[in-house]
């Protein structure tokens, strides 16, 4: 389709961005300057699935912690499950009215508690 089209684009500057279909997730984290903490809503993950989100989590914590973000508040990471691995499509760092809603709707653990862990860093007992 491409080879038929390039006539008509030759002279253009074209960006091409391959399509991607599957399942999106949004995870929400709280960064309190020197650890990540996820809120995990109710969603069934296969293991693999749950294998490339640690890795993602992971990834994500080092590089807070690698730049020494001076940043502290929620971070909500938009993924995308396709080809057998998660692709961020977006992140920014205070969630909307819904995402809020999510975190007090899907932790297991009684909020207040949460954030006075994270204060006093006792995330071991989280």
């Amino acid at each position: 389709e491409l080879i038929e089209y390039r006539e008509q684009i030759q002279n253009e500057t074209v960006f091409l961005e391959e399509y991607l279909d599957g399942k999106e997730y949004s995870l929400i984290s709280m960064w309190d300057g020197k650890s990540l903490f996820h809120f995990e809503p109710n969603f069934s993950m296969t293991e693999v699935q749950a294998d490339r989100l640690e890795l993602y989590k992971t990834k994500l914590a080092f590089m807070l912690s690698d730049e020494k973000a001076s940043f502290r508040g929620f971070l909500v990471s938009k993924l995308l499950w396709a080809k057998n691995d998660w692709y961020v499509l977006s992140y920014r760092m205070s969630p909307n009215q819904k995402e809020l809603e999510e975190i007090f709707n899907s932790s297991t653990k009684d909020f207040l508690y949460i954030l006075n862990s994270i204060i006093y860093q006792k995330l071991d007992e989280i």
